[in-house]
C-alpha cells in the first residue's frame, strides 16, 4: 500500500475556517471510533457514518466527503457511484471507503493538533496570562482569578470541576457545612463571570468557562 501521504502538516487544512474544521473533526472522530473495532486492515471495506448521531446535515456531510476524497489518499480512489452515494445520503448516512488506516490516523492526529492550536486557550502560570490566538489577558498573580484559571487549566476541555475544589484552590481553606458556603459558591461564580467578561472583550469569545449546578468546565 502506498504510504507516501501518511504524514500531513497544517497546509492541508489552511483554507478551512474554524467552523468547518470543527465539523471535519466531528466526522473524523466518528470514523476513528468505527475504526477501533477493525483489527486487521484486510477486514476493512469502509466506514458508514449515521448523520443523525452527529447533528450534521446532508449538505455538510456531502461537502466533507468531497473534501476528503479530493485531498487525501486514505480514501479509496475506486469511486463510489453517484447513485450509491445518493442512496446512502437519502438514508441519512455517508459511506467513507477508507483504504489506509495508518494514513487516516495520521490525518486525524494532525487535525486534532491543529484544532487545539487554533481554538484552545492556554494559561501561562509563570506570568499570569490567558493566551488565545496570540492575544493575552493579564491576571494579577496569586489572586482569585489567577488560582481559578490555574485549577481549571490543569484539566482538559469539558472536564467538570466542582465549585468547592475551585474555592479551595482560590482560598487555601474550605470549611464543609460552614454557614457561609453559599457566599463561597458566589465567590467562585463571580470570579468566573469576571474572567468571561474579559474574554469576551479581548478574545471576542462569549465564554471561556461554563457553570451548571456548581460544576465548572472550560470551553476552549
Amino acid at each position: 500500500m502506498d504510504n507516501s501521504k501518511n504524514n500531513f502538516n497544517n497546509d492541508e487544512f489552511k483554507e478551512l475556517s474554524d467552523r468547518n474544521l470543527g465539523w471535519l473533526k466531528i466526522v473524523a472522530d466518528a470514523i476513528k471510533e468505527k475504526l477501533e473495532i477493525v483489527t486487521k486492515e484486510d477486514d476493512l471495506y469502509g466506514v458508514v457514518i449515521d448523520l443523525s448521531d452527529l447533528g450534521i446535515d446532508r449538505s455538510m456531510a456531502s461537502n466533507i466527503f468531497g473534501y476528503l476524497n479530493n485531498n487525501f489518499d486514505f480514501l479509496s480512489k475506486d469511486p463510489v457511484s453517484p447513485l450509491a452515494f445518493k442512496s446512502w445520503l437519502e438514508e441519512g448516512k455517508v459511506y467513507f471507503p477508507i483504504q489506509n488506516i495508518d494514513g487516516f490516523k495520521s490525518f486525524h492526529r494532525t487535525l486534532a493538533e491543529l484544532i487545539r492550536s487554533r481554538i484552545e486557550a492556554k494559561f501561562d502560570e509563570e506570568n499570569g496570562l490567558i493566551i488565545f490566538n496570540k492575544k493575552r489577558i493579564k491576571l494579577t498573580k496569586y489572586r482569585g482569578r489567577y488560582y481559578f484559571c490555574k485549577k481549571m487549566f490543569s484539566y482538559p476541555i469539558n472536564i467538570e470541576v466542582s465549585w468547592d475544589e475551585l474555592y479551595d484552590a482560590m482560598q487555601s481553606t474550605k470549611i464543609v457545612g460552614h454557614p457561609e458556603a453559599k457566599q463561597q459558591r458566589k465567590t467562585v461564580s463571580d470570579t468566573m463571570r469576571g474572567i468571561n467578561q474579559e474574554v469576551e472583550k479581548e478574545f471576542k469569545k462569549s465564554e471561556l468557562f461554563k457553570e451548571e449546578n456548581g460544576m465548572y468546565r472550560r470551553i476552549f
